[in-house]
């Protein structure tokens, strides 16, 4: 997985050092005087990624990272433009990324322009003129890039920004691809707009990736916090104890045995949990998801309310995981922190 991320506001001196051990490639590109702008992109583990090279600017407009996944050679673009003179800008990106280039290039763009108001804004028109908007689909005709999401989406009305100020949903983030590398494509999606006032878009390609490594049990003890879970497995131990506490059976093997059904019993409980939860978010999201598909049709106050207020209860249940991965972080910053280990090295 790689993941595309604009306008993170890290000025150039001051850039936080990201540790995940989920994505450990970070590549930035910030402004030199204040902390505006920013694009940055990430690289999961699981992506067996190698680095060949990297273009960024001072202005914190443009990131480029160049590297082989999966044994080919992919180019990854990610693009912030101004609010005003998007063309030139655009224009002159393109002629550095048209250098740099190799193998397929993916550019994850924020143009801060609809192309096709009609059927990418709301209200179906633009502040800018149809002509600087025919010059800018040239310009990427120009260079061969594809809108992936309309290409796979044709016929669908779907937006990704909404402007509060003008009540108004626009499409202004885009993936570009080259025609060439159409085929490549599994699908392109957006998401509900949720946390921010910009929508998620996704995109997956068919990249030969291999196997992932096998999966390990690993204790969550979060699941001995909570006092149903301790009362099930108190009663699956005393069960196991009771039914197999036996003559033929020593000690040893029923002590050993025990812990493979201590470990069964918490998957089992810690898999109920963990659905239980992703139903309950898959809930909300679909209601934040119908509500803004009524809100964009119909613009009501009303909708607007009822929109917030499931956005408010999504972000509620969400803080709940937000707290348990603070609390990891700061646990191993405790046990580790004046250590002689990786972290102090």
């Amino acid at each position: 997985m790689v993941a595309f991320v604009q306008e993170t506001h890290f000025r150039k001196d001051a850039v936080p050092v990201f540790r995940s051990p989920r994505y450990p490639d970070v590549y930035h590109s910030t402004y030199v005087n204040s902390k505006t702008r920013g694009v940055s992109i990430l690289i999961a583990r699981s992506a067996p990624w190698e680095l060949l090279g990297t273009c960024t600017d001072d202005d914190g407009r443009y990131l480029f990272v160049k590297g082989k996944l999966g044994g080919q050679v992919y180019t990854l673009a990610n693009v912030y433009l101004p609010n005003t003179k998007q063309l030139r800008a655009l224009a002159g990106i393109l002629d550095i990324l048209e250098g740099f280039a190799e193998g397929t290039v993916l550019l994850g763009v924020d143009l801060n322009v609809a192309l096709d108001p009609v059927i990418d804004v709301s209200r179906g028109s633009s502040h800018l003129a149809y002509s600087y908007l025919c010059r800018m689909r040239h310009l990427l005709h120009t260079h061969q890039l594809v809108d992936v999401w309309r290409t796979v989406n044709p016929d669908v009305r779907d937006y990704i920004f909404y402007s509060a100020d003008r009540h108004v949903y626009s499409r202004l983030d885009y993936f570009l691809i080259r025609h060439s590398a159409l085929p490549q494509v599994n699908s392109s999606t957006i998401d509900t707009i949720t946390f921010s006032d910009h929508a998620l878009l996704h995109l997956s390609l068919k990249i030969p990736l291999p196997t992932p490594r096998a999966w390990q049990w690993r204790l969550n003890e979060s699941l001995l916090q909570d006092v149903e879970i301790s009362r099930q497995v108190d009663e699956t131990l005393s069960r196991y104890f009771a039914e197999n506490s036996t003559e033929d059976i020593s000690p040893v093997t029923l002590w050993a045995a025990h812990k493979c059904v201590v470990r069964g019993e918490l998957i089992r409980l810690g898999t109920r949990r963990k659905r239980e939860k992703a139903r309950e978010v898959a809930r909300l999201l679909d209601e934040v998801s119908r509500l803004e598909q009524l809100h964009k049709r119909s613009h009501g106050q009303d909708a607007r309310s009822a929109l917030m207020v499931a956005r408010r209860k999504l972000k509620e249940k969400l803080d709940v995981t937000t707290k348990t991965v603070l609390t990891t972080g700061r646990r191993y910053f405790f046990e580790h922190g004046n250590k002689c280990g990786r972290l102090l090295a």
